[in-house]
């Protein structure tokens, strides 16, 4: 019984006693005072129960906030129990429902919540929230933009409702409001870390690197904040900015072999190729990309003239990685150049059996074939390399030396004049010894 209820209750009682007027005034006092005795206690009662009610909250809210969800909801059951018509009681239950991932339930009593009070933009707040979360993106968006209809200040609104047009891919609109939730809050540590995600999607580097900036400002210590920093200037080919940030994630966490991968492409791409092997060492040593980092760290070796370390890493990549037809292609060059010409062109055929669109590996191939006088699968290897590739010079030249050698001059003299047509002047040479007539 409430207490309106109980006062009608009261008053009713009253007039029907006024009603026996012949009654002993006496009595009719003594009946007075005992209403007004009731009265008082059950005003006490009312006001009893409604402390009752909020201590309950209170201490259910304290234990949600303490992260005891199942704890904290039999507090707060508990004081519906006195007042079931308080609207902050069911949106500190759906609180605790969503934070246990009970969406039924937190749906259940959030709109409890906006039926007893339309117009507690928490309570729209966390209904978006959680229907962002069972998949519903349109209400969710509906629910948001009337928290900010209540509030046009509430940088969570803007937050939330950006996640959710991420979730529709119109990173766009997400961004936009990633970047008014920024405006409100600029200390938003989350918003910029989603406004980081859409930009990326929008390949929007440049000012992503500017969201990690602030993002590092507020968190100097964000591990991740200078891996993906430097992981999109590495990809922006800002090398030395690159190295400097994943420097910085190994100071914080030496254990982080992305770092170690990347830092040493990122050498690799200076020339700083005995640094480079260092990193890719390290990167093995946490099997990181393996058949990568072998692979990288053969191209550094060899340009470091380590010819016989360069291809026993190769060769250990393609132990992990059979598929890889620029490592076959490498093997061939490396075979190629210690004079092993049998063996390089059994490395490029395994590089165009992977590949069949693997142009250097058909001229490489035939360079290979030529040396060692099979000119007519040089000439082969030529043509498919000119179908892939066909402005090259030295190709034509190349293809004319065969010809020439097999006493084809009408075809060798052809592809001279071509050679030279495309640039290549050594031809001239060529044409005045074999083309003169």
């Amino acid at each position: 019984m409430d207490y309106n209820t109980y006062n009608k209750l009261i008053l009713y009682f009253i007039r029907f006693i006024k009603s026996f007027k012949n009654m002993n005034k006496k009595l009719i006092r003594i009946i007075l005072t005992i209403i007004i005795i009731l009265i008082i206690i059950g005003t006490g009662f009312f006001f009893s129960k409604n402390k009752i009610a909020e201590s309950l909250r209170v201490k259910g809210v304290q234990l949600a906030d303490s992260t005891q969800y199942e704890p904290a909801l039999t507090y707060l059951k508990r004081s519906l129990r006195w007042d079931k018509k308080n609207a902050a009681t069911y949106l500190n239950l759906a609180e605790a429902y969503y934070n246990l991932q009970n969406f039924s339930q937190a749906e259940t009593n959030i709109n409890t919540s906006i039926t007893l009070d339309s117009l507690k933009k928490d309570s729209y707040l966390l209904k978006g929230k959680i229907l962002n979360k069972i998949g519903q993106y349109d209400d969710a968006l509906l629910q948001f933009s009337k928290v900010i209809l209540l509030d046009s200040t509430s940088a969570l609104a803007y937050y939330h409702r950006g996640i959710t047009k991420a979730s529709l891919n119109d990173f766009t609109g997400a961004l936009a409001d990633y970047n008014i939730a920024k405006e409100l809050d600029n200390n938003n540590l989350e918003a910029y870390l989603q406004s980081v995600q859409a930009r990326e999607n929008l390949e929007d580097y440049k000012g992503a690197i500017q969201d990690y900036d602030k993002i590092l400002e507020m968190d100097i210590n964000n591990i991740d904040a200078f891996y993906n920093r430097g992981y999109l200037k590495f990809n922006l080919n800002d090398f030395e900015g690159a190295i400097e940030d994943f420097t910085h994630t190994l100071e914080l966490d030496k254990n982080y072999p992305n770092a170690y991968y990347y830092r040493g492409v990122s050498y690799a791409r200076l020339n700083n190729f005995k640094a480079s092997v260092t990193d890719f060492d390290e990167a093995i040593k946490y099997k990181f990309k393996p058949a990568d980092s072998y692979y990288n760290k053969a191209l550094s070796k060899l340009n470091l003239n380590d010819i016989k370390g360069s291809q026993a890493d190769l060769e250990q990549s393609l132990r992990i990685n059979q598929a890889n037809a620029k490592g076959y292609h490498l093997l061939g060059i490396i075979k190629a150049m210690q004079q092993n010409y049998a063996g390089s062109i059994a490395s490029f055929s395994e590089a165009v059996k992977i590949d069949p669109a693997f142009a250097d590996s058909y001229y490489s191939r035939g360079v290979s074939k030529g040396i060692l006088k099979k000119h007519k699968e040089a000439i082969a290897d030529y043509n498919e390399y000119i179908k892939l590739i066909p402005n090259n010079a030295e190709a034509y030249y190349q293809r004319a030396v065969s010809y020439i050698n097999l006493d084809n001059m009408m075809e060798g003299c052809k592809d001279l004049e071509k050679a030279l047509d495309l640039g290549y002047t050594q031809a001239s040479e060529m044409i005045s010894i074999y083309c003169s007539n």
